[in-house]
């Protein structure tokens, strides 16, 4: 079994920063740590497990203090392998002073990439003047942006990568398609268009929570799984378990088990970039922040 570098994991404690969007769902509203994400994998993923850390929406205000949080589990030996950090880019040039913070951090080696929600945000966010110069400044630090919007906003997000071909970016939850049948052609006509681009790759993460409750087993999601497989190939698809927010449809380990059944008959070579090897390529994990390189 290929080991595990989770492309997509939240960690955060209510007690020492402040979640708003935490109000709305309480049953979260509880210290999430790195031991506790290796305690709801699957036992047999346990062993090596490595997380990728993906900015958590604490207070704008507080995601300097997130990162430097995150960065010091990592240096006390959580398994950190890297982080995607919240940054203002919607700014524009007025982003330079954050990322140039970021830089500072101790530890900042680790941080591969960075995150500011499109999801909630008006369309033509992500076309807008400053956002696209916000986001050519990742291109010096060679920073990844992770997307994280909803379908609508699919056919936006490709003008977006088309545009900025200096940054990679990464895809979050298949671009949070409705699961429901007569939203399928919509989602993967913008998502073909999206993956014809060289500079962007895509996480397997996020359907459950998408998905109404009858509809979150393999037979159900596999027409969207499939597809997202045709559109990038094996060499850019990510596993991600958005821990905890998965918590909400069913689990990490259901959704590990899920991604498990639907791979389970590809080539060796292509179960490891799944689970490990294409997350540890494509956000420049080896020996990122002076860490050993993450087995897979």
């Amino acid at each position: 079994m290929p080991a595990l570098l989770d492309s997509h994991v939240h960690f955060w404690d209510p007690g020492q920063l402040l979640y708003p969007w935490l109000e709305e769902h309480r049953e979260l509203r509880r210290p999430h740590l790195p031991k506790h994400w290796l305690g709801a994998l699957p036992e047999s993923r346990r062993p090596g497990a490595h997380a990728l850390f993906v900015q958590a929406d604490c207070r704008p205000e507080d995601a300097l203090a997130e990162a430097a949080w995150v960065l010091a589990l990592a240096d006390t030996g959580a398994p950190v392998a890297g982080l995607v950090a919240w940054a203002p880019l919607s700014r524009g040039a007025g982003a330079r002073p954050h990322l140039e913070a970021l830089r500072e951090l101790p530890g900042a080696g680790r941080i591969r990439g960075v995150r500011e929600l499109l999801q909630d945000r008006p369309s033509g966010t992500a076309l807008e003047p400053a956002f696209l110069e916000g986001i050519a400044l990742l291109a010096e630090p060679g920073w990844r942006f992770d997307l994280c919007l909803r379908q609508p906003q699919l056919a936006e997000a490709g003008e977006l990568v088309r545009r900025s071909p200096e940054v990679l970016f990464v895809l979050d939850h298949l671009g949070k398609p409705s699961i429901e049948d007569r939203a399928f052609d919509a989602w993967r006509r913008d998502l073909d268009a999206l993956a014809a681009l060289p500079n962007i790759a895509a996480k397997v993460s996020g359907l459950l929570t998408e998905a109404p409750p009858e509809k979150r087993r393999l037979e159900d999601l596999r027409p969207w799984l499939d597809h997202l497989r045709q559109a990038f190939g094996p060499d850019r698809l990510l596993f991600g378990g958005d821990w905890p927010v998965v918590d909400l449809a069913g689990g990490l380990a259901a959704w590990t088990a899920l991604v498990e059944a639907w791979s389970r008959d590809w080539p060796e070579e292509e179960r490891t970039a799944l689970w490990c090897g294409n997350a540890r390529r494509i956000y420049g994990l080896d020996g990122a922040g002076g860490t050993e390189r993450t087995p897979c």
